[in-house]
């Protein structure tokens, strides 16, 4: 079977991308063909599949349609490279066999914005209806989850039952059709021991020790993760025991991390947070 992929788009650090390529390779040691669809920034030498289709993508719709006319022309050229039996996409497209929903549903996530912003920021929620990245997003999301005779996905995979729900509750999409799947991760044999880490960092061995492992967006969320941790802070010192968040920080993130460092230092501050409570009562966040 000759199985076509689609990413929009490329980063050197991406998990979709680094889920693709290991799922490429799955499927050829299988016996499958696999041919990529993507804009120009995925570089040929980071593809190890038999073939891959450029198409022109400068945001999602114009992407979309592009795949669309391809998928087309295979009507009068059904040789073409572009042929695939089965379509698998990890982008919001107008239809494909398969969608994994691996960026969540947008519009819940707009759901979100509008609550759990800071005050200051829910008012560019008004302009949204006038973005047309929203718009875009928006609209191919609600195809995708349409009913497959008026094109949409044949099936979903979501990474977890939230977004399972949430694809159902905004879209009204069969839920046997929705399959969830979690994310794997390939493991190598460990370099180190936990003690050996412990050490080389100057953690004592009666420390908690948690590591978050994400692109630090606001799209991952990790407001709600700080706020968590605060907790097993506060719990910890009951019993006179510390815990420490470990953030891995790599080429490309620092901008963000920055913001991350001051929310988490300043959450476990006890002034700071003596002074933030009445506040955080009313609704307010930061």
């Amino acid at each position: 079977m000759r199985i076509g992929l689609v990413r929009r788009g490329f980063s050197a650090t991406g998990g979709a991308e680094a889920y693709l390529k290991r799922f490429a390779g799955a499927l050829r040691s299988a016996g499958h063909e696999c041919v990529l669809f993507t804009s120009t920034d995925w570089p040929p030498d980071a593809w190890s599949g038999d073939d891959f289709v450029y198409l022109p993508g400068k945001s999602p719709r114009v992407f979309a349609d592009n795949l669309e006319q391809v998928r087309a022309d295979l009507t009068r050229n059904p040789g073409g490279k572009a042929r695939c039996d089965y379509l698998f996409s990890m982008e919001r497209v107008w239809n494909c066999d398969c969608y994994r929903a691996g960026d969540g549903v947008h519009r819940a996530w707009l759901e979100r914005r509008r609550i759990e912003d800071p005050v200051w920021k829910r008012l560019r929620h008004l302009f949204h209806p006038f973005n047309p990245k929203h718009r875009e997003l928006l609209s191919l999301e609600k195809r995708l989850f349409s009913s497959k005779d008026s094109g949409g996905a044949g099936v979903v995979i979501a990474n977890s039952y939230m977004v399972k729900q949430e694809i159902i509750r905004h879209y009204g999409y069969p839920a046997d059709r929705i399959h969830v799947v979690y994310n794997g991760v390939a493991q190598r044999p460990a370099e180190n021991t936990r003690g050996q880490w412990r050490t080389r960092l100057n953690i004592s061995g009666n420390t908690f020790v948690a590591c978050m492992v994400a692109n630090l967006t606001e799209f991952k969320d990790h407001r709600t993760l700080l706020g968590a941790w605060r907790m097993v802070v506060d719990d910890l010192k009951k019993h006179d025991l510390e815990a420490i968040l470990l953030v891995p920080i790599w080429k490309g993130v620092r901008t963000v991390c920055w913001r991350v460092w001051l929310r988490a230092w300043l959450l476990l501050q006890p002034t700071f947070r003596a002074l933030w409570k009445p506040l955080a009562r009313r609704g307010w966040s930061f």
